[in-house]
């Protein structure tokens, strides 16, 4: 049971890199220049992947925050050209770029893992 918890949280975040970095950039479109909507792609794909992965296998944020560290490091080795400003100079580094991109995956995991917790709690005092 142990092991479901923090590697279901790791899969989880490995289908959000496919999803993101390799799926997404050759269905869609987004000009790297266009920093509102990377940031509206990377939180939707974020928020449907989190909503998904916390609800259904685990909610586990210890296992989340470990999976997002994976996709941070899966970024470093691999993300296509231009794909969310990377390498683009968005900022003046692609590693201030990947850091921003994670930190935004991170606020909206912390924030669907707030809500599912509340949501549970409501729940139960309803029961």
């Amino acid at each position: 049971m142990k092991i479901k918890k923090v590697l279901s949280p790791i899969i989880s975040q490995v289908v959000l890199y496919v999803l993101q970095f390799l799926i997404l950039p050759s269905v869609y479109y987004v000009s790297p220049f266009d920093i509102l909507r990377s940031s509206i792609v990377v939180f939707l794909s974020t928020l449907v992947i989190t909503i998904i992965g916390m609800s259904f296998f685990s909610d586990s944020f210890r296992g989340w925050f470990l999976g997002l560290l994976l996709h941070f490091a899966l970024m470093l080795v691999y993300h296509p050209d231009n794909v969310y400003g990377i390498g683009n100079g968005m900022f003046d580094f692609d590693i201030i770029t990947m850091l921003f991109v994670s930190l935004l995956i991170m606020v909206t995991q912390i924030s669907v893992w707030l809500f599912l917790k509340l949501l549970k709690r409501i729940n139960k005092k309803d029961a």
